[in-house]
């Protein structure tokens, strides 16, 4: 019982060799060490007892001793010279998309009749409002194929916004000053300059857009 529990307490100390061909080689050798870097500290295999460089160098002048010294000395410098384990990748919310894509985004799908995916992108209290994807193709389709573009000409942070509309008030807001390219005619173009307002949800941006009193009646 009691040689299994020293063995059980040698298990316990790290083995920190790295797969280097020098500590392969000190690895077939059953009195060999394992050796903290950092620390410059080896434990011995055999008897599980830990010591520095600078104590061995003290402990003595004898041949088996300098064999030691030359063994750990290796160990030490294997462990110094290999490479450096990757880096812990920690958790993390997804970074925050641009304000300006996020609406350039939700145009394009609107402009490709994608109404689900744009669907997706409204701010909750619209996503309410329209009450579906379906009810929100019906309510955009006629127009959405007109717009050809837009261009962010200025955006500000605000700390919160009252969306009179919705009725309700939206903590962490970017305000957008965006002018629209739409087609009026087949051979029309204009531009229509406006100021919108997206929310932060989800790690990114979500767009307002309610339905007129028209589509709701």
């Amino acid at each position: 019982m009691l040689t299994d529990l020293l063995r059980r307490w040698r298990e316990g100390f790290p083995a920190s060799l790295p797969a280097t061909a020098a500590s392969a080689a000190l690895d077939r050798d059953p009195d060999t060490v394992l050796v903290d870097a950092r620390t410059r500290t080896f434990w011995s295999r055999s008897t599980g007892t830990s010591t520095t460089l600078v104590e061995t160098a003290d402990a003595g002048a004898g041949g088996v001793e300098v064999e030691t010294v030359g063994r750990r000395v290796a160990a030490l410098l294997a462990a110094r010279d290999a490479p450096p384990p990757p880096p812990v990748r920690e958790p993390r919310e997804p970074p925050e998309a641009d304000p300006g894509r996020s609406e350039e985004r939700f145009v394009e799908l609107l402009r490709d009749g994608r109404f689900e995916a744009a669907f997706g992108l409204l701010a909750a209290p619209c996503q309410e409002r329209w009450g579906s994807p379906h009810a929100f193709a019906a309510g955009q389709g006629a127009t959405a194929r007109n717009l050809l573009g837009l261009s962010v000409r200025q955006a500000r942070r605000l700390a919160d916004w009252v969306d009179a509309e919705g009725g309700c008030v939206h903590r962490d807001v970017v305000e957008l000053d965006i002018d629209y390219r739409v087609r009026l005619s087949s051979s029309t173009m204009a531009t229509v300059s406006r100021t919108v307002h997206l929310v932060a949800a989800g790690g990114g941006w979500r767009s307002i857009c309610y339905p007129s009193a028209a589509a709701t009646t």
